[in-house]
């Protein structure tokens, strides 16, 4: 994309999407760093990054049309005002009073803000946006509302960002105006083809009108196509990779083969039987011997539900190849999945004497340099590790197989990057996201897929409830009952930055912590966030394990691989503002043990669609059918609330959302690999599959 700077001399400077957001006024080395925390490096990056929800500024209303709990936009002139003391040693009140233009009156109140009072006159007219509470006195009542002059007043859809520290939504409106502003229009990296459409296909919004109608959207229907265009972007990129990857992997010719030995003693060393049948534990060790036996090198995903037992399968594969003489690398998306599952291999491959790494980035130098001289002289035979195994000074004596955890959390290259430390080493993912059948060719690509759905005989089905704010005191008795017998229990918030209903400002996790911690005063209660800094989340998560804490309160930092088996509830506040997967992912975080388990959700929701979601959480048990579900209840997300939480970060959640654009995308990524198209920005495709790779997910956890 070319952008059009005017600088001081009258000359026009081109600028890139990959370029820094340095290039741009109101970026210095400071606003730089704390933009970085958002994932926003380049031009680009700010372009695609996407409102989590919207302000529908366009036209004020009536007080008589507010309703209660809801964001409204409306105007009134103030009539008087008043400072004074509130919850006396903790907070001071600044409260206006105004009326409408029917003369109904109403009240704003902020906490802390005396300075307020400067800027707020009689008699004169102000547009707020938030939401309106009545109390028990009938005073209808907005807590910390946005606020405008009448002489400043913006009319139209204004985005909400997720932000940080230093980084407010005004800031990143700016920096989205000004880089829009400066954009060729003609622009698009996309061959004509495919975005003027055929009789075949409907033609899609150029990039240009993407990013303006994702940030601040005309209608809903324009929204809607600015969202369908660049997640078709996403997609696209995607296959082409994978498609690129492939072709790699076939011109690299054959050697992969492991010379086959007796898995009998590893069966036999196990203190519990493998599931057996058709997609079990069993078969997919079968099908990954013959992988391995194979001179074509293995590329093999194991998908199955949470608790179905992928990481015995794993573990075969790695027995497979150390027991015939070559090294096995195992990679996690955090510090902690690593440990957890370096601990568990260690105790696995006791018996036969393996010798398990462990290489993460909090290791001290010495330590990590002995281990690296074990890894490339061949003392070591398996490494665990974080993104910490792709750099460069990790070398192998002789990798043969690479098996990676949930491989939604890593790029395409990086997985690539792996791989390449080895001759032809064979790959084996694993994944407990429950991708559709109809949708996993397109999703993984070339890779064989092994489905596990038996499982295992000792877990009891996680008991679900749904309920509403009168089941709220009943849910979280269970949790102290679940206590009292030594057990440990989640309670999820879906935000960081939401605000709590009566518009306080603190976010939701936050304020669920303090409520609980005063709740549960006899236990140990936690608090997990993705904002948190790395070492704090790894050492409330380590607490949380060996029992220090014995209730977490999070969001949902906890979906993915976190192995307690002491828990044993979990209860999900505003559950429906979860896709129904996801739901699932957090459901699996507790029944991991022979103890009976609960999945406790509340529903804030009247609405129908929201009855119906919570009810298929209730029947389904099954994550194949959770995710079925998913696809025909789910939507594109709300203009004007908070846009639906997806199943799964990155990619992923891109192709369910829409199976129609994955497919689509699918077939013409394979044109133009096969050279159909002609004109395209080949080097933006590039740097788009290489951005596919450098996604960095320690944030997760």
């Amino acid at each position: 994309m070319t952008i059009l700077v005017d600088t001081a001399s009258g000359r026009k400077k081109q600028l890139c999407l990959s370029d820094p957001l340095t290039a741009l006024s109101g970026v210095g080395p400071k606003k730089a760093e704390r933009l970085a925390h958002l994932g926003l490096r380049t031009i680009g990056d700010l372009l695609a990054y996407a409102p989590f929800r919207y302000q529908n500024r366009k036209n004020p209303i009536l007080l008589r049309q507010a309703p209660d709990g809801k964001d409204v936009f409306l105007a009134g002139t103030v009539v008087s005002k008043k400072k004074d003391a509130y919850a006396p040693g903790r907070k001071r009140r600044f409260r206006v009073f105004l009326t409408d233009d029917d003369g109904a009156f109403f009240q704003v109140c902020y906490f802390n803000a005396g300075y307020l009072d400067n800027i707020f006159a009689i008699g004169t007219r102000y547009y707020f946006f938030g939401r309106f509470k009545t109390d028990a006195k009938r005073y209808r009542t907005m807590y910390h509302p946005h606020f405008f002059r009448q002489e400043d007043a913006e009319f139209g859809i204004f985005p909400v960002y997720h932000k940080t520290e230093g980084i407010s939504d005004e800031f990143l409106i700016g920096l989205v105006k000004q880089a829009l502003s400066m954009i060729d229009p003609s622009y698009d990296w996309l061959p004509d083809e495919l975005i003027q459409g055929n009789e075949q296909r409907k033609p899609m919004l150029n990039l240009y009108e993407s990013y303006r109608n994702l940030h601040f959207p005309e209608d809903e229907k324009h929204y809607g196509w600015a969202c369908y265009r660049l997640r078709y972007d996403r997609i696209f990129a995607y296959e082409c990779a994978l498609l690129a990857a492939k072709k790699e992997r076939e011109a690299a010719g054959t050697n992969g083969a492991v010379e086959p030995v007796s898995l009998e003693p590893f069966f036999a060393s196990l203190p519990f039987e493998l599931t057996e049948g058709k997609e079990s534990q069993k078969s997919a060790v079968l099908e990954i011997a013959e992988d391995l036996a194979s001179p074509v090198p293995m590329n093999r995903l194991i998908q199955g539900d949470v608790g179905c037992g992928k990481t015995a399968v794993a573990e075969a594969a790695i027995y497979l190849t150390v027991k015939a003489g070559h090294q096995a690398a195992f990679m996690a998306p955090t510090d902690l999945l690593a440990r957890q599952h370096a601990s568990s291999l260690a105790k696995a491959f006791q018996p036969f004497g393996f010798r398990i790494g462990l290489l993460v980035s909090s290791m001290k130098k010495k330590a990590k340099e002995e281990l690296l001289t074990a890894l490339e002289q061949g003392e070591m035979d398996v490494v665990v590790g974080t993104h910490a195994l792709l750099q460069e000074d990790v070398l192998f004596h002789d990798l043969a197989l690479v098996v990676t955890d949930e491989q939604h959390r890593f790029g395409v290259n990086q997985r690539r990057i792996l791989t390449e430390k080895a001759t032809r080493p064979n790959v084996l993912v694993m994944s407990a996201t429950p991708i559709p059948r109809t949708l996993a060719a397109t999703v993984y690509g070339d890779m064989d897929y092994s489905v596990i759905t038996a499982m295992p005989a000792n877990r009891f089905p996680i008991a679900t409830q749904a309920g509403g704010r009168e089941s709220r005191n009943r849910y979280y008795q269970m949790v102290r009952e679940e206590l009292m017998k030594g057990h440990r229990a989640y309670a999820v918030a879906p935000t960081i930055d939401g605000e709590d209903e009566d518009g306080f400002g603190l976010t939701a996790v936050e304020k669920l912590y303090e409520e609980l911690k005063g709740k549960f005063r006899d236990f140990s209660v936690g608090l997990l966030h993705g904002q948190m800094k790395k070492d704090e989340k790894e050492a409330t998560m380590r607490r949380f394990a060996n029992g220090e804490i014995q209730l977490l309160v999070a969001t949902v930092v906890i979906e993915v691989g976190i192995d307690i088996p002491e828990a044993t509830v979990i209860v999900i506040e505003n559950a429906e503002r979860f896709g129904l997967a996801q739901l699932h992912q957090l459901r699996g975080r507790v029944g991991r043990s022979d103890r009976p388990s609960y999945c406790l959700l509340l529903s804030y929701s009247s609405g129908q669609q929201a009855k119906e979601r919570m009810q298929a959480m209730v029947e389904l048990r099954d994550g194949f059918a959770v995710s079925e579900r998913d696809l025909l209840l789910r939507g594109s997300g709300d203009l004007t609330g908070t846009l639906q939480h997806g199943a799964l970060p990155s990619i992923i959640e891109d192709q369910l959302r829409d199976p129609l654009i994955t497919e689509t995308a699918r077939d013409d990524a394979e044109q133009l690999m096969n050279g159909a198209f002609r004109a395209y920005d080949e080097g933006e495709l590039l740097r788009r599959m290489d951005r596919l790779g450098e996604t960095d997910y320690s944030h997760v956890i």
